[in-house]
């Protein structure tokens, strides 16, 4: 997620390991609010090949300039139909990096998409990270709910799966 603009060609956003956050209070998750993106929107359908695009925007609430990790090592994408819990991605996360943002009054952000491949989650039944997921069952309607830190989603983005 960009934190600031480039005032100068030369002047590179600052990243993670140079965001100077010393001087600000971290956010209140009360404050962040968070909304779940399949494709950029709330809800799609998806041909039997496709895989969703899962993202999620993140809104800051408060008053005062703060800061928030908004990192992979933040973030949990969970898939549920009905009561069932198919996908989390957590489950075989790695690689998981923290990425500090700063963030302005009303400022909004979103996160890069990424492919969903239709699968179960390998942990979900007792599997391990590197056995084949079985995909999940189809024609159903699934749905996206997100958390970045302790701030949820209050809402879902729906994905029916043909």
């Amino acid at each position: 997620l960009p934190t600031s603009s480039s005032t100068a060609a030369v002047t590179p956003k600052p990243t993670a390991t140079t965001i100077d956050v010393s001087k600000l209070k971290a956010c209140d998750p009360e404050l962040m609010e968070v909304t779940p993106l399949v494709d950029g929107v709330g809800a799609q359908a998806y041909g039997s090949s496709a895989k969703p695009a899962l993202s999620f925007t993140i809104k800051y609430t408060g008053f005062t300039e703060c800061f928030y990790n908004v990192g992979t090592n933040s973030q949990v994408f969970t898939i549920t139909s009905g009561a069932e819990t198919y996908w989390k991605s957590t489950d075989c996360q790695t690689g998981a990096a923290e990425t500090l943002a700063i963030f302005k009054p009303g400022q909004s952000e979103t996160s890069a998409p990424f492919a969903w491949n239709r699968t179960i989650s390998p942990s979900r039944d007792g599997g391990t990270c590197d056995a084949k997921s079985p995909a999940v069952p189809k024609p159903a309607s699934y749905n996206l709910r997100v958390s970045v830190g302790s701030a949820n989603s209050a809402s879902t983005a729906q994905m029916i799966l043909n």
